[in-house]
């Protein structure tokens, strides 16, 4: 047992531990050999952390795989092809140049209660009191819209914070109004 300790990788000028007790390469070079077939030179190129390569005034660390950038420079190469493209902040709400005003989506109407309101988990749910879980509509909005989730409307007054349990009876039909609009 003593000599298992003693037994390095076969390849000379390497130091490192076979990486079994019946294997001759470390496992740097086993990997090497699968991935190249070849065991290359002794030394192991082992990932330093560099700094952004593009200025020096950056501070952040490169990523792998990032061609020496930071992550914000090498998202900005891959979305604008310019890693000095600055976007002003965009407004937001009705001064956005995509805003859907009426025609929002579902997903959108849902991004709007939680912009307004915070999340639902904030609330207690309003059928028993126990913490909500999301932002349920109540289906009595004369402008409601089909939609393939469910029904929705754009009028944010029509959303109520319930549990999952008492979200799941509403939908059902087994919770009333009464219980669905009480505060607890």
């Amino acid at each position: 047992m003593s000599g298992q300790g003693q037994r390095r990788c076969s390849v000379d000028g390497c130091g490192r531990e076979p990486r079994s007790r019946t294997a001759e390469l470390c496992s740097a070079h086993y990997f090497r050999v699968r991935r190249t077939g070849k065991t290359g030179p002794a030394e192991i190129w082992d990932r330093k952390v560099q700094p952004c390569r593009l200025f020096d005034e950056c501070g952040r660390d490169a990523i792998g795989g990032g061609h020496g950038l930071c992550n914000m420079h090498y998202q900005r190469v891959r979305s604008h092809g310019d890693p000095t493209i600055v976007w002003p902040n965009v407004c937001s709400g009705a001064e956005h140049p995509q805003w859907a005003g009426d025609d929002a989506g579902y997903g959108s109407v849902h991004e709007r209660i939680r912009a307004e309101r915070g999340p639902a988990t904030d609330y207690p749910c309003r059928a028993c009191g126990l913490p909500a879980r999301w932002w349920c509509y109540d289906g009595k909005a004369p402008d409601q819209r089909p939609s393939p989730n469910g029904p929705y409307s754009y009028n944010l007054s029509h959303y109520r914070p319930l549990c999952g349990r008492c979200q799941a009876l509403y939908m059902l039909g087994e919770l009333d109004e009464r219980q669905f609009s009480a505060t607890p």
